[in-house]
This record gives structure tokens, C-alpha cells and sequence, in this order.
């Protein structure tokens, strides 16, 4: 019985095993996929959107030709481009305020005389009856202009200039004439009085030296000092004194003296003949250093003269630098 019992368990502890030997090995494990790793940055970035541009600053637009000078409260002046031809070229000077940022607003403007083609200068000065008055210079190679202007009560005003800065004449009886070559500008008093007062020419060579018998044809120098009147003759003829150019007959078109010639004496015995004033063939040269050492005076202002320039009259001739 014993024996059976203990056969039988072998039995089934066999049959066990056979059972666990015939199952089939379980599938193996995939391995887990590795963790995902970030993409690598492009070695360069894109550029952002383009910001748009701010617009410039507003920047004051001033006339060609044109340039300021500033002055005190908010105030300034600006002279503009010459205009016109000679013998009447013009510039206008205007008066301007600020209004803010950018913006001036014309207050007043006033007309100087001057030359083309110049360099323009402008400084203060006192002039009689207006302390810090602006004088307006022009200059160029062959000559000088001036104007002034004055500030008064928020207003511009154009000077008389050469009224305001005429000479004390030195001899105060009858009529007597200063000339300022450097000026390009004549003074005429009466008994002491100014006037008249009128734009020249004189000789392109205003700094040379003093004309003499011996040079006289080539010298084109004003002579400078205290000579009389001695010669006056309406319609004068051109006789082509220096050898520069063909005669012409009194009172015809284009005589380079105009209608009048007023001769001083300069050199003993000369009898005026050499040197005077007259008009001119050529009034866009008033204002500047062109003659052959004459005085030229635009035609209108010469006949004016003329009528009130007496035989024996002075005259003096100065650089006036």
C-alpha cells in the first residue's frame, strides 16, 4: 500500500516536470527607445522684422545764398541773396522771430545796396543817433559796398549809411567834395552842409603809387590829395588818352565819359585834364575799382554834380581804408 502511494506521487512529480520542460520560453523584451533629445540651435539666428526708421529731426531750411546772424530775445537777422544788376543790385535783409522748434516768422524786411558775386560780412557798430546799428559790408576783388541796418522798437530800419558816416569836410565855405576810394563813394557839402551823396568808380589800382608826368598813360591809380576843379565841358569827347581804345565823339552812344567832365588838377600844369569825374558807358562797374584812374559816377548823378559844381571847387581824394 505503502509502496503504491509512494509510486504514484514519483508519478505526478514526473509528469510536473515534463509539464514545465514542454512550455514554450516567453518572448523576449523590446528595449525602451531612448529619451527624446532636444533639436540643436541653427549656428545663426534669423533676423528679426526690421524696425521701421524714425524720421530725421526737422532741420530749418535756409534760402540759398542766404546766412543769419543772432541776436539776443529770440531774435535774428538774415540777409539774403543779391538780386537785381548793377548799378541798383539789392539785398534784402529781414528781421525774424522764433516761434519754436524750427520755425522763424518774418517780422520786417528792408533792401541794402550791394555787389554780385561778393562776400558778405555783417558786424555791430554805433552809428550816430543808433548805437548798435549792423553794418553790411560787400566785398569782392575789385571793390566794396555797404548798407546798414538798425533794430528799433521790434522793427527793421535801412540806414542812410554814407550820410551817417560822411566826413567833417575840411574847407566849410562853398561846395567841396570828399571821395573815399575804398568806399567807392563821393560826398558833396555846401557851405559846410552835406548834399549829396552818390556811388563811384575808381582806379583798379586804388593802392599803387601816385601818378607822374612819366607814367601818367599807364598809371591807373586815383591820385590821392587836395586839388581844384579847373575844367568842366558838357558832351565831352573820349580822345582815347591812354591808347586803350578808339575815340569817340562827344555826345555820342557809348562815349565811356557820359555827358559831363568835371577835370581837377593834379599835377602842375595838367590844367584838368587828366583826371575828373564823369559819368559812364558802363554803370554796372559803379561801385567798384575799374577805371583807368578816373571818376566815374553813373550818367544822372554826374549831370547832378555838374550843376553844382562850381570852377575852383576842392576836392579831396582819400583811400579811405
Amino acid at each position: 500500500m505503502i509502496r503504491r502511494m509512494a509510486l504514484a506521487a514519483l508519478c505526478l512529480f514526473i509528469a510536473s516536470g515534463c509539464a514545465l520542460l514542454s512550455r514554450p520560453a516567453p518572448a523576449p523584451t523590446a528595449p525602451a527607445p531612448p529619451p527624446a533629445q532636444p533639436a540643436p540651435e541653427p549656428l545663426e539666428r534669423p533676423n528679426p522684422e526690421p524696425k521701421p526708421t524714425p524720421p530725421p529731426p526737422p532741420v530749418e531750411v535756409i534760402p540759398p545764398g542766404s546766412f543769419d546772424y543772432r541776436l539776443a530775445d529770440g531774435l535774428k537777422l538774415r540777409v539774403l541773396r543779391a538780386e537785381g544788376a548793377m548799378p541798383t543790385v539789392r539785398r534784402t535783409v529781414q528781421l525774424l522771430r522764433h516761434t519754436g522748434g524750427v520755425n522763424w516768422q518774418v517780422l520786417t524786411a528792408v533792401n541794402v545796396p550791394h555787389l554780385p558775386g561778393e562776400t558778405v560780412t555783417i558786424r555791430q557798430a554805433d552809428l550816430p543817433g543808433y548805437p548798435g546799428a549792423f553794418i553790411i559790408e560787400a566785398r569782392r576783388w575789385n571793390g566794396a559796398r555797404h548798407g546798414a541796418v538798425a533794430v528799433v522798437g521790434g522793427q527793421l530800419l535801412a540806414l542812410d549809411y554814407h550820410r551817417l558816416v560822411a566826413p567833417k569836410p575840411e574847407i566849410a565855405a562853398g561846395v567841396f567834395l570828399h571821395l573815399s576810394k575804398y568806399m567807392n563813394q563821393l560826398w558833396v557839402y555846401r557851405d559846410g552842409a552835406l548834399v549829396a551823396s552818390y556811388p563811384t568808380a575808381n582806379g583798379r589800382d586804388p593802392w599803387g603809387t601816385q601818378p607822374t608826368w612819366q607814367d601818367l598813360k599807364t598809371n591807373y591809380k586815383t591820385p590821392e590829395g587836395l586839388f581844384p576843379i579847373k575844367q568842366k565841358i558838357v558832351n565831352p569827347p573820349y580822345n582815347n588818352f591812354g591808347g586803350n581804345h578808339k575815340p569817340v565823339a562827344g555826345g555820342a552812344p557809348g562815349n565811356p565819359l557820359g555827358t559831363r567832365w568835371m577835370g581837377f588838377e593834379v599835377l602842375p600844369g595838367d590844367s584838368g585834364g587828366v583826371w575828373g569825374f564823369h559819368g559812364t558807358a558802363a554803370p554796372d562797374q559803379i561801385g567798384t575799382w575799374a577805371s583807368e584812374g578816373c571818376v566815374r559816377l553813373n550818367t544822372a548823378d554826374a549831370e547832378k554834380l555838374f550843376d553844382m559844381l562850381p570852377m575852383g571847387a576842392m576836392v579831396r581824394v582819400a583811400s579811405g581804408k
